[in-house]
């Protein structure tokens, strides 16, 4: 078979962590079974330690193609980051000369959503098996650690991984409770969920690693951060001086990492000033470093995480036979025989350590049993695989073709006869068959506007097409008044000032078919002008949207925009849009009462709309404050009334903290720095700018050391 693994952590060029070390092992094991395994570096050619060339040969020597990922940056997006690393990791795949039998993503960062959704409308992929490992969800790590969900990028991080886990082909997890951790959030895992432990190739020592010694050093044993229970350990240190009778050493094994504030060694050194003994830190050991200092006889590990799913520290420690304690937390008992956990594992409490630790000091110093044969679970991956490979190649014939639906090409002008023709052409140009046209005349008066429709109406006539005149009424009402004279399945709108690519209807309706989607939007080529194939800047540039991320949708339009295909019957039962007359934002409204009421809304990962950027649009022309209240109105609804309010400021916290992406300095054409200016000397910027201040710095400094580490376990 051939298998891609997809990730920006695995052993060799950076400083890995349980994903990476997961990864690396899982590509060893199926590369000795003699699959074609290439594992797809999404860093690129960046490398930590040593350089790519060098990794590349270090893993052609045990059978697998290292290749970095070379991620198209002839692009440039209105979107943040993770969202675009996970559209240019989809492209990467897409490119790819070879179609593999199966990819291997971690959830972590969400890198293989828009891959996998292309999958699910039935665009791509087709053959491949996406499998999704449930390793480290952001929002788990963040809670575990007792930091705040401080920035909406978060938000978007979240939506990702979660829906990469509900598209995936198949997910895999190392525990059960990472399983029900999932569950509790209340994210959809799909009807083919395993839980199969890490890959371990180390056998398991026949003889303890320590031999028995009494304990004289303690090693905790992981990153220096609050997830890892470095507080714990230290609070527990704290209460075993007073009744220490021997002489002891406690050493921190691990590499720093952030715990109230400050960096995890410094915080160390800080708690051991005050204990009597010799207190060491060694942060740069590698795996096999560190597992050659805890073998020494009279090192005891301990492992007091607050939160874990299923580490390689406690399984690594299975395996060598080295004495250990543990919480017993997360899928940390799972690893653990039955008859050794009441041993073996602890209540995260600081006194509960601490005897813990007192009872270790006063007994010999023995190893733990794993709680599954190393050996019998490298089958159950290998045989896993077997399965996959199996089914791909009696996978049925594909069905006989639908009827093409009619497709209602729904669009609305006023006083814009140039764009309009321009508009037209492009439908005219479609390479789907079956569609109409329905134009509604929002109020034009102009006389070459007026003038223009009426040479229109031959041609519409002929071909069975509708112009609709009407008074002025804005564009939801006048997509509405489209709607009414649509007789399509399904409806798909679009703004005069636009230009559609050929092939967008037939891409939605595929997508449409394949996914049984009630909406679909899709990524925007944006330009200004008036021509949309003129481009002063030599990288593209593309409005990624996300889809039905209804937490990030109260705060900014992620799920697309009014160039969408909607299912006509959808589209009745939302009741369509609201009619409120210079306001916009109509579209960002109705796909997120859309998406709040549990209809199927996604994104095809493919630009299909030229997107005219216009500062005399219906958004710079009206109110932004307005317009926001109306994007929050499906939330209002959806919440008891006591929450109506934090919500309203929580918007309006959003607007304070981004007014540019919020339009408060261009809207009007007013002066940016005379703008700006006002709003500094308002009472609203005196209040809240301490919170933005604080609030940028902070993403700052957590957006550095991000890509400074890159560490995701």
């Amino acid at each position: 078979m051939k298998i891609c693994i997809a990730t920006i952590d695995i052993h060799g060029p950076i400083r890995n962590g349980g994903i990476g070390t997961a990864y690396t092992k899982l590509a060893l094991l199926l590369a000795q079974a003699g699959h074609e395994v290439t594992i797809a570096f999404l860093l690129g050619e960046r490398c930590e330690q040593g350089s790519i060339s060098r990794w590349q040969q270090w893993y052609a020597e045990r059978g697998v193609t290292f290749e970095p990922a070379l991620l198209d940056h002839k692009l440039r997006f209105y979107a943040p980051p993770q969202r675009a690393e996970s559209y240019l990791t989809y492209l990467w795949l897409r490119s790819r000369p070879v179609t593999y039998d199966v990819v291997h993503f971690p959830e972590w960062r969400g890198y293989g959503y828009y891959a996998m959704l292309a999958k699910r409308l039935g665009l791509d992929f087709q053959d491949t098996t996406f499998c999704v490992g449930t390793h480290s969800p952001t929002l788990w790590h963040t809670l575990g650690n007792h930091e705040p969900v401080n920035h909406f990028h978060q938000l978007d991080v979240n939506f990702l991984e979660a829906q990469s886990i509900a598209l995936a082909d198949l997910v895999v997890s190392p525990s059960r409770y990472m399983l029900d951790w999932i569950r509790e959030q209340g994210w959809t895992l799909p009807e083919r969920t395993l839980v199969l432990p890490n890959v371990m190739l180390d056998r398991p020592l026949a003889r303890p690693a320590g031999g028995g010694a009494p304990v004289s050093e303690l090693v905790f044993f992981g990153r220096l951060e609050e997830r890892k229970g470095l507080a714990l350990f230290c609070d527990a240190v704290d209460r075993l001086v007073p009744v220490l009778q021997r002489p002891l050493t406690i050493t921190f094994l691990g590499k720093p990492g952030d715990i109230r504030g400050e960096r995890g060694d410094a915080y160390a050194a800080k708690r051991a000033a005050a204990w009597p003994f010799p207190c060491r830190t060694i942060p740069d050991k590698d795996r096999d470093g560190a597992l050659a200092y805890l073998a020494a006889p009279g090192r005891l590990a301990v492992m007091p995480s607050l939160v874990e799913n299923s580490p390689y520290t406690v399984l690594e420690c299975l395996t060598a036979r080295i004495p250990f304690l543990a919480a017993g937390v997360g899928g940390i008992p799972e690893l653990i025989a039955p008859e050794d956990r009441d041993r073996a594992c602890f209540v995260p409490q600081p006194q509960l350590l601490a005897d813990k630790l007192a009872q270790a000091l006063a007994a010999p110093n023995l190893p733990v049993r794993c709680a599954f044969d190393i050996e019998a679970n490298h089958r159950a991956w290998l045989e896993l695989h077997g399965r996959l490979g199996r089914e791909r190649r009696t996978r049925p014939a594909a069905t006989a073709a639908r009827p093409l639906p009619l497709v209602s090409v729904c669009m609305t002008t006023r006083n814009r006869p140039e764009l309009l023709a321009r508009a037209l052409d492009s439908v005219r140009a479609q390479d789907y068959p079956h569609f109409e046209v329905v134009l509604v005349d929002d109020g034009s008066d102009r006389p070459e506007a007026l003038a223009y429709l009426d040479r229109l109406e031959p041609e519409f006539e002929r071909r069975g097409w509708r112009i609709v005149r009407q008074a002025n009424r804005y564009p939801g009402a006048a997509r509405n008044a489209a709607v009414a004279q649509a007789r399509g399945t399904y409806v798909k709108f679009m703004d005069d000032d636009n230009v559609t690519d050929p092939d967008e209807l037939s891409t939605f309706v595929k997508a449409a078919l394949a996914s049984d989607a009630d909406i679909l939007t899709c990524v925007l080529r944006p330009f200004e002008g008036d021509d949309p194939t003129a481009r002063t800047d030599p990288v593209e540039v593309l409005w990624l949207p996300a889809g039905a991320n209804v937490a990030l949708g109260a705060f900014e339009n992620c799920f697309g925009d009014v160039n969408a295909l909607i299912r006509k019957e959808a589209f009745e039962a939302l009741g369509g849009f609201s009619e409120d007359y210079g306001v916009g934002h109509e579209d960002w409204e109705l796909f997120a009462r859309a998406a709040l009421k549990g209809f199927r809304l996604y994104v095809v990962p493919r630009p299909l709309v030229r997107y005219r950027v216009s500062k005399s649009g219906v958004q710079s022309s009206t109110s932004v404050h307005a317009n926001y209240a109306r994007s929050l109105r499906p939330y209002l609804g959806a919440v008891p009334p006591g929450l109506r309010d934090a919500l309203r400021l929580a918007q309006a916290t959003f607007i304070q903290m981004h007014p540019a992406s919020a339009g408060l300095l261009v809207r009007r054409k007013k002066d940016p720095a005379k703008e700006l200016d006002r709003i500094k000397r308002s009472v609203t910027w005196r209040v809240t700018k301490p919170l933005w201040t604080v609030e940028k710095s902070i993403h700052r400094q957590l957006e550095k050391r991000r890509l400074k580490h890159r560490d995701p376990a």
